[in-house]
């Protein structure tokens, strides 16, 4: 399993006494050390935390994807492994095919996260040139998963609904693990919508560099052809949510 750990360069950028903010591109040590900041205007700066906010809200969503995995699907995908006398006729447990609906393919998900967070890390921080290409390169052709999870969410909603009706140790189960302080407060289908929110977030935040990014800016063009990109990955996840609530219908 590929596993994306925070990359040393926002982990310093974090401040110690301030352990919830967002880190920021003007803190990264790599920045400060450059001396970039001294040539930059006001404008210069706030179009590159724009642009880092989509580096550092990926690292983010990608711990959270990880999260999901080791607190809740590890702990579930045992329990569907369990033999079927210590199961009690199922109603205590979940079947494989149950577990696969429920987490239906997040592992995909959190590959492509693990994927586009790598190419992000991987430019140059202290202009963060080439970062809109990366953005248009996966959103054209790696994002794919993302249109299956949506495509499939209902029946994943359905699913942890009927788990949670039916076996009230299940539904225990993961209210126990809902209450660890590393879920800081959210709820397993709060979690499970976060590849959805994300397809939809990141168009927006592209918008905003947009909004920064003069027009005669070296990378318009890359970023414009990247918020295309986005916003047709989106509408293709809406149409596919719309077709998977239609087939559940029938």
């Amino acid at each position: 399993m590929l596993v994306i750990r925070p990359s040393a360069s926002l982990t310093a950028a974090t401040s110690p006494s301030s352990p919830g903010e967002p880190p920021l591109w003007c803190r990264l040590p790599s920045v400060v050390n450059s001396g970039v900041l001294d040539s930059l205007s006001s404008d210069q700066r706030k179009l590159r935390e724009t642009l880092f906010e989509i580096i550092s809200t990926e690292e983010s969503y990608h711990n959270s994807l990880q999260l999901i995995e080791r607190h809740f699907r590890e702990p579930l995908r045992a329990l569907s492994q369990k033999p079927t006398s210590t199961k009690e006729n199922g109603q205590n447990s979940i079947s494989g095919i149950e577990f696969r609906e429920l987490f239906q393919n997040l592992d995909e998900v959190r590959r492509c996260s693990a994927s586009f967070l790598t190419s992000l890390n991987n430019i140059p921080m202290d202009d963060l040139s080439g970062l809109c290409d990366i953005v248009q390169e996966h959103a054209k052709y790696h994002f794919y998963p993302y249109k299956v999870y949506c495509a499939r969410k209902v029946q994943q909603d359905r699913r942890l609904q009927q788990l949670t009706k039916r076996s009230s140790p299940l539904a225990a189960l993961i209210a126990r693990l809902e209450t660890s302080p590393e879920v800081r407060g959210l709820g397993l289908p709060a979690l499970l919508h976060l590849p959805v929110q994300r397809v939809q977030r990141l168009p927006m935040m592209l918008a905003a560099v947009l909004k920064r990014m003069p027009l005669d800016h070296p990378e318009r063009q890359s970023c414009e052809q990247a918020n295309r990109a986005l916003t047709e990955l989106a509408r293709d996840c809406d149409e596919s949510a719309a077709r998977g609530i239609g087939s559940m219908s029938d």
